[in-house]
């Protein structure tokens, strides 16, 4: 694993995953280090996981599961391109069926929640 050459600080975080680090430090009472924990278990999530194997198995139920789980946190903790890419996967998956354009849509998932877990990384 290469070295980080940089760390990030968390209004930086913010403004890489396209949230609000104001509205986060409102709802977390102004204490960065409440913010940073939640961040940390966010990516010991499964629910990314999950997501993908569920869309590999063609299993519509667990895949909405897991894209609605990813959302809300997403939500809770401001990270707001991957609250609304999972958001539109949670929305055709809603119906009980995986359509053909749903594995477009999570590599728009992947790529958000990639994003998030790698800022993550270097706060």
């Amino acid at each position: 694993m290469p070295e980080r050459d940089k760390f990030m600080d968390l209004k930086s975080f913010y403004d890489n995953v396209g949230g609000d680090y104001d509205v986060m430090m409102g709802r977390m009472g102004n204490k960065e280090e409440r913010i940073v924990k939640f961040l940390n278990k966010f990516t010991k999530d499964p629910s990314f996981e999950n997501l993908r194997e569920a869309l590999s198995a063609g299993n519509a139920e667990e895949a909405f599961r897991a894209a609605h789980t990813i959302k809300g946190v997403a939500l809770n903790l401001e990270l707001m391109d991957l609250q609304e890419s999972s958001g539109r996967l949670t929305d055709i998956l809603r119906d009980g069926e995986v359509p053909d354009d749903a594995h477009e849509i999570f590599k728009q998932v992947e790529v958000d929640y990639q994003k998030a877990t790698d800022c993550i990384s270097q706060l």
